[in-house]
């Protein structure tokens, strides 16, 4: 009996109740607990290493080994909870000492080289949070998995303790995000801006998808029903007066309900004059709360409706056209300028496509006559 309460059977993380009573006030959490971001560890907890065959009260001798031994202290950070599947020969097992295969990242290593004696028991092994460099916050959604094991080819059948906390977003969204794709815009495309194209009296033909995060950046899911304004203005912030169409059952979660998807966006009509040089602008969504956010678009005006004279020599007026003064077969007009609008007044934009039928005109270049008649017809550009 004596013989089996020396030799070391297992580690275990001790509860606050025991820890108590070596005069640490704090522990870490039972295996499995969750929290929101945010989390304090304690400073300090303890670990003992129990025999295989212990007697009488778990903060007492006999219920702990007594020889001073040699104890590695791993934190890993994981998406994913341990014991998921990452592949089909492994697996982690729930009390594994050592990380597996799942993608964690090993955030503090340290290794106690002895035990401490406290109020008359030896065998006790202290962790201090400041020593161990680690975090005094857990921030970050994931899981957090706290592991102990014994140094030494003797003790290799000695099983090692093991505590996960999963850590949750807060319950406070400190910003909003929206953008033509799943997933955070600051990891796929930190330094470009993405801007989806709108046509007046059109469409957006791609569904956008709003987010939102937490003050320590962990995107939080959505628990029901979104109220939503939405609003076009400027770059420079003042009001565009063309209406922005959307509808709440356009709204729908994404399974995972990270992300809110927005269909069916449409733009009325309205002057683009204030924004013509490079049809940049800004679509504000308001959201619960005074919230807003904001998506950098582009407007472009609707599609080709009536085609004006710009420049001509000779000179023409009027619609049709009307020269000013009278042609005679054989007579040369030297210039023709073009200008395209839609049907709001606004100068197409370019690439939109003129078709030209000549009718009692023809192309004094014969040679050229072909190519001019391509050009116009696949990239005249007003």
């Amino acid at each position: 009996m004596e013989l089996e309460n020396k030799q070391p059977g297992y580690i275990e993380i001790l509860n606050e109740e025991e820890s108590k009573y070596f005069n640490v006030e704090q522990a870490l959490p039972n295996f499995g607990a969750k929290f929101q971001a945010g989390y304090f560890l304690p400073k300090s907890f303890l670990v003992a290493v129990r025999p295989r065959q212990g007697f009488g009260p778990t903060h007492k001798q006999g219920m702990i080994v007594a020889e001073s031994l040699e104890m590695k202290f791993l934190l890993s950070f994981s998406l994913l909870p341990i014991g998921t599947k990452r592949s089909k020969e492994a697996t982690v097992s729930r009390l594994s000492s050592d990380p597996g295969d799942i993608d964690e990242e090993v955030l503090a290593e340290h290794i106690v080289q002895g035990s401490f004696s406290r109020n008359g028991v030896k065998g006790i092994y202290l962790f201090n949070t400041k020593d161990l460099k680690l975090p005094e916050q857990l921030t970050s959604r994931g899981f957090y998995v706290f592991r102990f094991s014994l140094i030494g080819e003797n003790y290799k059948n000695v099983r090692g303790a093991c505590c996960s906390v999963q850590i949750i977003p807060s319950e406070t969204t400190s910003r909003w995000s929206i953008c033509s794709h799943l997933g955070n815009c600051d990891s796929l495309h930190p330094k470009e801006v993405l801007r989806p194209v709108f046509r007046l009296k059109g469409q957006l033909e791609e569904p956008l998808y709003l987010s939102k995060y937490d003050e320590f950046n962990n995107q939080q899911t959505f628990e029901g029903p979104l109220e939503l304004k939405v609003a076009l203005l400027t770059v420079m912030e003042k009001r565009l007066h063309i209406e922005a169409v959307f509808r709440r059952e356009s709204i729908c979660l994404t399974d995972d309900k990270l992300h809110a998807k927005l269909k069916n966006i449409a733009l009325g009509k309205g002057k683009l004059h204030s924004i013509s040089e490079s049809y940049n602008a800004i679509l504000r969504f308001y959201l619960p709360n005074d919230k807003t956010v904001d998506l950098n678009v582009k407007v472009l005006p609707g599609k080709l409706y009536e085609v004006l004279v710009k420049e001509s020599y000779p000179r023409v007026s009027g619609s049709p056209l009307f020269y000013d003064e009278s042609l005679r077969p054989g007579d040369i007009i030297e210039k023709l300028v073009l200008q395209g609008y839609d049907e709001f007044g606004n100068v197409v934009d370019d690439g939109q496509i003129l078709k030209l039928k000549l009718d009692g005109l023809e192309l004094l270049d014969k040679t050229f006559a072909r190519q001019v008649y391509l050009f116009l017809l696949e990239s005249y550009k007003f």
